[in-house]
């Protein structure tokens, strides 16, 4: 079996859209409620987390600079998953221009103080 970028991105697209809609079915404010993590203090930051993670991945493709996301608010609905559709939006522009050279192109960036080398293919998928 082989899965495409294309069916991938649909699959977390529906994902997202349940996930907004449960959050809409069932309050908003759980995106308020606490949470345990060594970043992020509530529901909202790590659904905020998420799609800013994509993001960044996305900036380092495209060799730009990284967008602090932390500071944004993420206590409402349109405002989390608002940002994630913009996030996914810069994912999709990127997957779309990608030649295909570019997919096995390895990058060298940091996370929290760790350095890693991966292919744009290996990114792309980890971040879907």
């Amino acid at each position: 079996m082989h899965l495409t970028v294309e069916e991938l991105l649909q699959y977390t697209d529906e994902e997202r859209a349940r996930w907004e809609q449960w959050f809409r079915d069932n309050a908003e404010d759980l995106l308020k409620v606490p949470i345990q993590s060594d970043r992020e203090n509530t529901i909202g930051a790590l659904v905020l987390h998420i799609f800013g993670s994509e993001l960044r991945f996305v900036q380092r493709l495209n060799g730009e600079l990284l967008t602090e996301y932390r500071h944004l608010p993420c206590q409402h609905i349109d405002e989390s998953f608002g940002f994630g559709i913009e996030s996914r939006k810069a994912l999709r522009r990127f997957v779309h221009r990608a030649a295909a050279a570019d997919w096995e192109r390895i990058l060298e960036f940091e996370i929290a103080g760790h350095l890693y080398n991966a292919s744009v293919r290996k990114i792309v998928f980890h971040v879907l």
